[in-house]
């Protein structure tokens, strides 16, 4: 993908956030690690509404499963996140984050074909390369 762009959070020494005041996720970091919302609401943020077949979803972020237990040697459960996303003609985002904010991947791609999803097929094309993403950067 063109265009892709990744960042982990991480905390540094005299920041309030961790991040960089123009970094990318740095909104949803300070989102999902409580520093916007009072405690109300933040509850409401990470109690979805449930569906069948799909994604938990609510107040405009998808509950996603990252499978950081994948592999021989990797038995550790899968990892809660959330997730929004975005697109129009000619480019898609995503960004996941942590339920505590410490880690964000923010991905921007220029992939994203509006023919195809008037025909009902899948705007962008099927690729392993965001599930590798996602557990290179959110999972220990």
């Amino acid at each position: 993908m063109r265009g892709a762009a990744a960042t982990s959070g991480g905390r540094r020494p005299g920041s309030r956030t961790g991040r960089p005041a123009n970094a990318p996720g740095r909104s949803s970091g300070a989102l999902f690690g409580g520093e916007l919302l009072r405690p109300a609401q933040q509850r409401e943020l990470k109690t979805p509404v449930e569906f069948p077949d799909a994604p938990a979803y609510g107040l405009g972020v998808q509950r996603v499963e990252v499978p950081c237990g994948t592999g021989a040697e990797r038995k550790a459960e899968p990892l809660t996140a959330g997730e929004t996303d975005g697109a129009g003609p000619g480019y898609t985002s995503v960004s996941l984050t942590t339920d505590d904010g410490e880690r964000q991947l923010v991905l921007a791609a220029t992939a994203y074909d509006l023919a195809a999803e008037l025909k009902g097929d899948p705007p962008v094309p099927d690729s392993k390369g965001l599930l590798k993403a996602q557990t290179a950067v959110l999972c220990d």
